[in-house]
């Protein structure tokens, strides 16, 4: 969800003899909805409308409501004006909070986690537990000498990692690393608080179930307050999709409805068919990414 509001209208007009056609298909985030949209008029030389259902759907399209106040429907336009409102500041208001939670888990790691304590305090791990400082994830390290290296390159092959014969800057920062240095154990060591002040061992091993395993977890109360804010920052991210949806959704019903009123309130009440279908999508979790709405009036 990093993730910006996207402009929900692509709209695309042509203009046939026996009527007119919109296509709208917004691109959204893979965990949001994808819909299209087509529209069909069958016009009717020997019927003359006060008001156009494609008028009111274009309108509902770019502002949910504005096609009902076209229709005259001025109190359903209020209600689809108001959805839209609430879900643009629930949206702006989740990534606000998403924002400050990041701010405030990086800088815990910061703070919190030193690249030269990484490799001395390694050592106070148990064996028995599995965990090096080589593993399957890497950070960057900015040499003095502005040189780039891995975290787990060892050129040498003396399981030594090569950073630690360097004269290092700092490590880098990037996402890679606030992601790296709280979720695997392979980091642990950067933590300040793995060992007390007396220099005893302050940390903890807790049991996590992964499907049918169970990892092992060493545990600090930085590493620990620093995992839950991760999880507060991606839960807000995930709200605010949620939000987006709502914002699509409000969208597509407005037009509906706007076809639906206009068609009512016209000289010439006509029949609306509407017909749904799924999208499929090898890329969605569900293999659905999103649905087909047809409408003919």
């Amino acid at each position: 969800m990093h993730n910006k509001l996207i402009a929900l209208l692509i709209l695309t007009s042509s203009l046939f003899a026996g009527g007119d056609a919109f296509i709208y298909r917004p691109e959204f985030h893979s965990s949001l909805l994808q819909i299209e949209l087509e529209t069909t008029v069958q016009d009717d030389d020997s019927t003359t409308m006060e008001k156009y259902p494609a008028k009111g759907l274009l309108y509902s399209l770019v502002l949910p409501g504005a096609g009902q106040w076209y229709a005259g429907a001025k109190l359903k336009s209020i209600v689809f004006v108001g959805v839209e409102l609430t879900s643009i500041l629930a949206w702006s208001n989740l990534r606000q909070k998403g924002d400050d939670v990041k701010i405030d888990f990086e800088a815990l790691a910061n703070l919190h986690w030193r690249l030269d304590l990484w490799y001395e305090q390694m050592f106070f791990i148990p064996d028995s537990l599995g965990i090096s400082i080589f593993g399957s994830h890497d950070i960057q390290i900015l040499l003095t000498d502005g040189t780039i290296i891995g975290s787990s390159e060892d050129l040498n092959g003396d399981s030594i990692p090569d950073w630690t014969t360097y004269e290092v800057d700092d490590v880098i920062r990037d996402r890679d690393f606030y992601e790296n240095v709280g979720k695997y154990n392979q980091f642990v060591g950067g933590w300040d608080d793995i060992l007390d002040e007396s220099g005893n061992v302050a940390f903890e091993i807790t049991a996590k179930s992964v499907g049918d395993s169970t990892e092992w977890l060493v545990m600090t109360v930085n590493r620990d307050t620093y995992l839950d804010l991760r999880q507060d920052h991606n839960q807000y991210l995930q709200y605010a999709g949620y939000a987006v949806s709502a914002i699509m959704f409000n969208h597509v019903l407005s037009a509906i409805d706007a076809v639906w009123e206009t068609s009512r309130r016209a000289k010439r009440p006509d029949k609306v068919e509407a017909s749904l279908k799924p999208i499929f999508s090898p890329s969605s979790k569900f293999g659905i990414g999103g649905f087909s709405l047809s409408l003919k009036w």
